[in-house]
């Protein structure tokens, strides 16, 4: 895993321009010690591996930048939002998670977060809501977060490039496909 999730961000620096992979963080998030992982970056790779705070060890020998969280070692208080991305995350830990989200509102790295917060904690988020004084639906509560919109936003944008490459492929008039679709030009070239 560790190989693969450095080939991935390689790759992604090297086919992404302006992106200077120094900038990155390979972040490994385990349930406990990773005594297996730590041993072979310490023993083939040589690299050095820190421990500045309980849970996150840093490290130190490559000039991309990693580092791997114990999750059951992080403090709930300080590191919810770290602890939101494990897949065995409890009823308590997720209501926060959910709270303090609504109380971020709509913006754009939150949004990034709870996407992978809700794929790794369904189960987890579907009991958080039942256990809510306000009766949340899970749909309900993803609105309030803004995430539902955004996601059938996504998919008709999608509709819509779908049915303009139909009509695209089919012949019909560039001005019918806009009408249609509500896509420009330049986008129905892309297609």
């Amino acid at each position: 895993d560790f190989y693969r999730v450095y080939a991935y961000a390689c790759l992604y620096a090297a086919i992404t321009p302006d992106v200077d992979i120094t900038d990155m963080t390979l972040s490994f998030i385990e349930t406990r010690y990773p005594r297996k992982l730590i041993r072979h970056l310490q023993e083939v790779r040589h690299y050095r591996i820190t421990e500045p705070w309980p849970g996150i060890y840093r490290v130190i020998g490559d000039f991309l930048p990693i580092q791997i969280l114990e999750s059951k070692k992080l403090s709930n208080l300080d590191n919810v939002w770290l602890k939101g991305l494990n897949t065995d995350l409890d009823i308590k830990s997720t209501s926060i998670i959910l709270e303090k989200s609504r109380e971020k509102g709509k913006n754009a790295p939150i949004q990034a977060y709870l996407d992978l917060f809700l794929r790794a904690n369904a189960r987890a988020i579907q009991e958080a809501v039942k256990m809510t004084n306000r009766l949340l639906t899970l749909e309900e509560a993803l609105t309030e977060i803004g995430l539902l919109p955004k996601w059938l936003e996504q998919g008709r944008e999608q509709g819509r490039e779908e049915t303009a490459r139909k009509m695209k492929v089919d012949g019909l008039p560039i001005d019918k496909i806009i009408t249609y679709t509500g896509l420009s030009v330049t986008e129905i070239d892309k297609l």
